[in-house]
């Protein structure tokens, strides 16, 4: 009777995650393709079309990404190029993170937690968000998820597949992205510290990632040579305070699409700190293995956005998606800390988990229904350049790669940041660019840049670009302003230069 109780638990739970793994599939795939690339989006569509070696040479000219993602969306992209299509991949790396969330909670905890972590991820908006952006993020959090759960079995089960699978993951991320490292750093030491009690695992750990760290330095050495790390890619994110720490957490728990300046939304995150006090008090209570193993899972948590903070204080590379793969580490935590607490309090543990999914609940909301928090529309802009423009048009854009992606017709746009820079040259250059045109259209990109990707930015970039910049207000009294157009992320004047004023 025991063995069949065991099983019929064991089969709802297969049930359960199978139903979990569906409903994150069928959530990813909701409007994938509703809303045009924003620009990274584009890079990915651009770079992903180059031959293999136009691609590296890329890669090393603009010295801010590993190439891994890049090269296996190339076969991917022969298949077209919709938004659709191209996010497609960030959605099945998503399930498949979920499905090795499920299995690390039920090899660390059991049955429930395996749920609890599981339904976690397939909410965390953070996550929703980058399952449908045509970047590297849910592939990346999807190595560090595997390279975790590889090596903890075997650590704890020994066989050299699970060493080399550890091994691969650990190679995979990193050449995925150039951050993903620091989470592997952070694990490092607590491995170090327990060489004596599994040597023999120490061994093997050593000469599975010994190689794997050697592959990843050519990439730094090649990137030394080109000139190191591209600042000039950098130079867009902000330089992190000590508020932006906290602020990462709670963007990790709830998204960037919660609202962030409504207090209730920072329940979630309370939630998370009070299930973490918990299972630091509870621990003794866990097995042995189970707590190095949470350890190993916390280390990395608390670490990288740390190390990023501190290098940020040279060079700013502090934002917050490139801290997803944690968030696959924050929901086994929090997982084990509910479980915990359910065995004691099933009542708090069901009150402080209604809370977790209402906050993911009301976030996702936001993300998919509401439209302030929509991707940049460079799509809609072009479309209506496209639809509006004629023969005698010229157009300056402070973004030109989404109108390489998106059809504006004829048009040639202009860089504006040139033009810009040089108050001194605002009459002669733009002349130059408006000779012989009878109309202007100005794109002014109201991108968010900040380092947790909080929309309510977009309020201030509108004051700044189009009421106090000093070369639109200059533009709007040399020439008659005849439109103006704003889509999310993306604002256009259309001016008539004939005759100037």
């Amino acid at each position: 009777m025991a063995s069949i109780s065991v099983a019929g638990r064991s089969t709802r739970t297969q049930w359960a995650l199978i139903g979990i793994l569906l409903v994150a599939f069928a959530l990813y795939l909701y409007g994938l393709g509703a809303q045009g690339l924003w620009m990274d989006e584009v890079i990915t569509v651009q770079r992903s079309n180059m031959s293999l070696p136009d691609m590296l040479d890329d890669l090393l000219e603009t010295r801010n990404h590993v190439p891994l993602y890049f090269v296996l969306m190339y076969p991917w992209q022969m298949g077209g190029s919709s938004e659709f299509w191209v996010r497609f991949p960030s959605v099945m790396w998503a399930v498949l993170g979920i499905a090795v969330v499920g299995r690390l909670a039920l090899d660390l905890r059991g049955a429930r937690a395996s749920v609890l972590a599981s339904l976690l991820l397939a909410l965390s908006p953070l996550y929703n968000w980058h399952a449908q952006d045509a970047r590297m993020y849910t592939m990346v959090a999807f190595w560090v998820i595997a390279a975790t759960w590889a090596f903890l079995r075997a650590w704890r089960r020994g066989g050299w597949g699970w060493w080399v699978l550890c091994g691969l993951s650990v190679l995979a991320a990193a050449y995925t992205h150039l951050l993903a490292p620091i989470v592997f750093v952070a694990q490092a030491f607590l491995v170090i510290l327990q060489r004596r009690r599994n040597p023999r695992g120490f061994s093997r750990w050593f000469l599975v990632v010994l190689p794997a760290a050697v592959l990843y330095g050519v990439w730094l050495i090649v990137l030394a040579n080109s000139g190191g790390f591209a600042t000039a890619y950098t130079g867009w994110i902000p330089a992190p305070t000590l508020v932006d720490i906290p602020l990462t957490y709670y963007v990790l728990t709830v998204g960037a699409t919660a609202g962030w300046q409504n207090a209730l939304t920072y329940v979630p995150l309370v939630v998370v700190l009070a299930l973490t006090v918990w299972l630091v008090a509870s621990a003794r209570r866990l097995k042995w293995f189970t707590r190095w193993a949470l350890n190993l899972v916390g280390v990395g948590i608390v670490v990288m956005p740390l190390l990023v903070w501190l290098a940020s204080l040279r060079q700013s590379i502090y934002v917050d998606r490139y801290f997803l793969p944690l968030v696959p580490l924050l929901a086994v935590w929090v997982a084990i800390g509910l479980d915990l607490l359910w065995e004691q309090r099933r009542t708090v543990a069901w009150i402080g988990l209604a809370l977790l999914l209402v906050g993911d609940i009301w976030s996702l909301s936001n993300l998919h229904f509401a439209p302030r928090y929509r991707r940049d529309d460079w799509r809609g802009a072009a479309a209506l350049i496209r639809d509006r423009a004629q023969p005698q048009d010229a157009l300056l854009a402070y973004a030109y790669r989404p109108f390489q992606h998106y059809d504006i017709g004829d048009l040639e746009p202009v860089d504006a940041w040139s033009i810009m820079e040089d108050p001194s040259a605002y009459q002669e250059r733009t002349s130059e660019v408006v000779e012989g045109k009878e109309r202007l259209w100005l794109v002014l990109p109201l991108t968010v840049l900040n380092n947790h990707g909080f929309c309510e930015e977009r309020d201030e970039l509108a004051v700044y670009w189009i009421d106090e910049n000093p070369y639109v207000q200059w533009l709007q009294s040399a020439y008659g302003l005849l439109e103006e157009h704003r889509f999310t992320g993306v604002h256009l004047m259309l001016l008539y230069v004939g005759e100037s004023k």
